[in-house]
């Protein structure tokens, strides 16, 4: 690359990412291969339809690191199937760099963090690592990943990026035409099929009643059957009554057939429209391995101000407020725990849950009405407790704290 160019957009498909350079004149585009066989890198001059255009945690990704800066160069590997990218940002060298391993793909981004004044590397597969010693080459970095000495062919061929788009839609095609209203559509052109079949069979049937031998078959019958056929006759009719009978019942079935062969056309027109009319890609995006970054269970944190005890096999959990008892109800009970409270008088919401069945006996009860005097602040040694199971409450809306109950029981513990 003879001089820097502006990286002015990003975009994606399933299988490659794609760079619009603006270089002195001219705007080419770089399309880089997303891994699972899709490598390497092409030059072209139109982007991605918008068809096969898809928004991913790679293109975001490098959307927020590489857009609108100017990319000086680009490296290969002399060993391995890598490349970097290197780009200038705030007047510093940064690199990306991508690196395809049998099917998988990994990349690692060296770049300055300008509020810091230093220098760091974020892995795909590790998150960031150690600064490296300044005399290592980067592409040593994928050498735990298994980078080797890989033999370079000679008989490398360049294909055109408007058969790569080709290729991919084609894909994308092949896959998302045997979606459910199209399998619908199928279903319902091969019933249609079968019953024009059925029908087409009992042309037959007009010869027969032309037959010089029909009036002797159908003389002494109610019902005459024919290759699943059956028209019934009335008693006492003539042999012309019941001719006619049949003459009526085989002009019905032609309709029938025209109106059949209609919608097997109609049916079929619509699918071929399904199929050369498509909004988007069904594809999905090729990843790199990429090691998610561990994010606080937010359920955990709020049980940290939980009030959590333990009663034999059982965990006893009650809340200090209105806020905290519908936490502990929607985020830590379960529908087979059991909810206890103060009857007739303001408590604290307590929350039983067992390893598995909770056993409602004396002790708990008794346990549990221990918490609810000392929390309550009552003064008498007589608790009286309601309670019921978790799924037997409803929240009520804009009233933190408070519930619905049904098929709730008492019991007064004397401490």
């Amino acid at each position: 690359m003879s001089k820097p160019c502006q990286i002015q957009k990003i975009y994606a498909t399933a299988f490659y990412i794609v760079f619009q350079l603006r270089t002195p004149g001219k705007t080419v585009y770089l399309y880089m291969g997303r891994g699972k066989g899709y490598e390497g890198l092409f030059i072209g001059e139109c982007a991605p339809p918008s068809f096969l255009r898809k928004q991913d945690q790679l293109r975001n990704y490098l959307r927020k690191h590489l857009s609108s800066c100017f990319l000086h160069e680009v490296l290969i590997d002399k060993k391995d199937r890598a490349i970097i990218l290197r780009f200038q940002k705030m007047g510093k060298i940064n690199n990306f760099s991508y690196f395809w391993k049998g099917r998988d793909s990994y990349f690692f981004h060296f770049f300055h963090e300008i509020s810091k004044n230093n220098t760091r590397i974020y892995t795909s597969w590790n998150g960031y690592i150690e600064k490296l010693s300044e005399t290592l080459d980067l592409f040593d970095i994928y050498d735990e990943l298994g980078r080797i000495d890989i033999e370079k062919r000679n008989d490398i061929k360049t294909i055109g990026v408007e058969q790569l788009l080709h290729d991919e839609e084609e894909i994308s095609n092949s896959r998302s035409n045997k979606t459910k209203a199209n399998k619908k559509l199928e279903k319902k052109i091969h019933l249609i099929k079968k019953d024009i079949s059925r029908i087409e069979k009992l042309k037959a049937i007009e010869a027969k009643v032309e037959d010089s031998l029909f009036e002797k078959e159908i003389q002494d019958k109610d019902v005459f059957h024919f290759e699943g056929f059956k028209v019934k006759f009335f008693h006492g009719m003539s042999f012309y009554q019941k001719r006619n009978r049949v003459y009526e019942k085989i002009k019905g079935f032609k309709k029938a057939l025209k109106i059949q062969e209609e919608r097997l056309k109609e049916t079929q027109k619509e699918i071929e429209g399904k199929k050369d009319v498509q909004k988007q890609s069904t594809l999905l995006p090729i990843m790199p391995i990429w090691k998610s970054e561990a994010k606080p269970n937010k359920t955990q944190k709020s049980n940290e101000s939980f009030n959590i005890v333990t009663f034999k096999d059982m965990k006893i959990c009650y809340g200090q407020n209105a806020k905290e008892n519908d936490s502990i109800r929607i985020k830590w009970a379960k529908k087979e725990d059991y909810w206890f409270h103060l009857e007739s008088d303001k408590s604290p919401h307590i929350f039983v849950k067992g390893d598995s069945e909770v056993i409602l006996s004396e002790e708990l009860f008794v346990f549990v009405a221990n918490i609810m005097k000392k929390e309550s602040g009552l003064k008498t040694s007589e608790v009286n407790l309601m309670y019921t199971k978790v799924k037997n409450l409803k929240g009520v809306k804009k009233s933190p704290g408070k519930v619905l109950y049904k098929k709730e029981k008492y019991r007064k513990v004397v401490l």
